[in-house]
């Protein structure tokens, strides 16, 4: 037999569904304490690259194109390792380009030729863009694989999803600290 825990003041507390409180004010209770608006939540601040980071970041790519692409034309795409830019100076403390993970300085795109929409064929292809370079790259989605893998199998929950554009905020109460959460979402089927 479950019993209910009591509080200092010796009284049982009752569910917000059991009190006197109007039906909109229960609801409205009940759902702000279903919802996690803590920096944990994904939804609200989704992490950037970094080391420890369970994403890929895709740059110099045009979100309505990518969703024009993946939606409308049902067509699959793959990530593309980024470049160095040549002659770049190498930063003092970052390892060597070959042994990085992480591309700081990207080549720019050589093609400068847009259709009649005024979109570059660099953004109407299937090639996501990332600031990794091929050792990276493969790194990071094989940790993404298995994580998804794991996650998956244990509880049954597909953890892969897409996030095109990002809302950048601050947090009131640390404005030192930019958080970015996702504007649209679309799963990932498994492959």
């Amino acid at each position: 037999m479950a019993t209910s825990p009591i509080t200092e003041q010796g009284e049982v507390p009752t569910s917000v569904f059991q009190s006197d409180l109007p039906l909109y004010e229960k609801l409205d209770r009940a759902r702000t304490e279903l919802l996690d608006l803590s920096a944990r939540n994904r939804l609200l601040n989704m992490p950037r690259s970094s080391k420890g980071s369970k994403a890929v970041e895709v740059v110099d790519e045009v979100s309505t194109e990518i969703f024009r692409l993946l939606v409308s034309e049902g067509r699959p795409f793959t990530f593309l390792a980024g470049k160095a830019a040549a002659g770049g100076d190498p930063q003092e403390g970052e390892p060597p380009a070959e042994e990085a993970d992480e591309i700081a300085d990207l080549a720019q795109p050589e093609d400068d030729v847009a259709d009649d929409r005024g979109v570059f064929s660099r953004h109407a292809d299937t090639r996501l863009q990332t600031r990794l370079t091929p050792k990276g790259l493969q790194k990071r989605l094989l940790e993404l694989y298995f994580d998804a893998r794991t996650l998956e199998e244990e509880q049954g929950v597909n953890i892969r999803y897409l996030a095109l554009g990002a809302l950048k905020w601050i947090d009131p109460n640390n404005a030192a600290n930019v958080r970015f959460a996702p504007l649209v979402l679309g799963r990932v089927d498994k492959g």
